[in-house]
């Protein structure tokens, strides 16, 4: 084998390498990432929920009390 064939096929495998390396990387971050945000944002909006529903109740039950 020649060398400068040689090194285009080790510069090749390196490339390769770091690529698959950096997708495994990306998907991990990705799905991590995303479940991550999805839960926390179901976690917020039942929050923001149950408060406005307890707020609503809060003051429905006031409006008879005052007078």
């Amino acid at each position: 084998m020649k060398p400068q064939r040689t090194f285009r096929l080790a510069g090749a495998f390196v490339i390769l390498l770091y690529q698959t390396e950096h997708f495994c990387k990306e998907l991990i971050h990705r799905h991590v990432y995303a479940s991550f945000h999805d839960s926390f944002f179901t976690f917020g909006s039942r929050l923001k929920f149950s408060i406005t529903f307890f707020d609503v109740l809060y003051k429905w039950k006031h409006s008879f009390t005052k007078y």
